[in-house]
C-alpha cells in the first residue's frame, strides 16, 4: 500500500520512511528540501520535490492513487482547509 510522507527528507520523516519500508509499505515522499536532504530518502523510494502548499499536490494524488473526479474535488477541499488552517497557525505563531 502506498503511503504519502510529507517532509520525508527531514530527520524525523526519513525515519518514518524507513519504518514504513520495514513494515511492507510503499512510501511516497513529498518534500521541498527547505530543511531536509535528498540523501535522507532511500534511492528506491519515489521522491517528489514539491511544497505541499503547491496546487500541484493534487496532481500527485491523482497520479499516484488514480482518484476518481469526485474524490479529487473532495481532496481539493480538504487541502484548501488544511492550508488555510496551517497558514493561520503560522501567522499566529509569528505574532507571539
Amino acid at each position: 500500500m502506498k503511503v504519502l510522507v510529507t517532509g520525508g527528507a527531514g530527520f524525523i520523516g526519513s525515519h518514518v520512511v524507513d519504518l514504513l519500508i520495514q513494515s511492507g509499505y510503499e512510501p511516497l515522499v513529498v518534500d521541498n528540501l527547505r530543511s531536509g536532504k535528498r540523501e535522507n530518502v532511500p534511492s528506491h523510494v519515489c521522491f517528489i520535490d514539491l511544497d505541499i502548499s503547491s496546487p500541484q499536490i493534487e496532481d500527485v494524488f491523482a497520479r499516484e492513487w488514480m482518484l476518481p473526479t469526485r474524490y479529487k474535488i473532495q481532496l481539493r477541499m480538504l487541502i484548501k482547509i488544511f492550508l488555510e488552517r496551517f497558514v493561520c497557525l503560522n501567522a499566529a505563531k509569528s505574532t507571539m
